[in-house]
């Protein structure tokens, strides 16, 4: 698959009110995904909940950048050139264990392996998938930890 379609509701992303941002507490999720197009979908997706979100095109550059320690979730493609989501999950995760990953893929077979070896479905979106979803479970994996 070279591309995935994010649904959203109706109309587009809902712009965020002073309430729901301030509900939402502008998070700090990093977004890396390989394919730039997919990458700013879902950078817009964010910033239109309110959130403050940062693109990586790769897994190397979020490990490397000064706001690593600031980042509330990390948002990644499992399948990128270089380092693959699930590589940067391990290094990300020996640096902030506390610290929620989220993995995306276009590889129906890789996500049902994941949850069936234990991985919570709730932490890997298959494409396309839901927008609204996916900032609900941003939102739910920051307040858990």
């Amino acid at each position: 698959m070279t591309g995935a379609e994010i649904q959203v509701p109706a109309g587009g992303p809902r712009p965020a009110t002073r309430a729901s941002s301030a509900k939402r507490h502008g998070l700090r999720p990093a977004l890396v995904v390989g394919v730039a197009d997919i990458l700013a979908a879902l950078g817009e997706l964010l910033e239109s909940a309110g959130h403050r979100a940062r693109l990586h095109p790769g897994g190397a550059g979020l490990l490397s950048s000064p706001d690593f320690d600031r980042f509330d979730c990390v948002v990644a493609d499992i399948c990128m050139p270089g380092m693959d989501g699930r590589r940067l999950e391990v290094l990300a995760g020996a640096r902030r264990p506390d610290l929620p990953v989220i993995l995306v893929t276009g590889d129906h077979d890789l996500a049902d392996r994941l949850v069936a070896e234990g991985r919570p479905s709730g932490l890997v979106f298959r494409k396309p998938f839901d927008g609204q979803a996916l900032l609900t479970a941003i939102e739910t994996e920051v307040r858990r930890r």
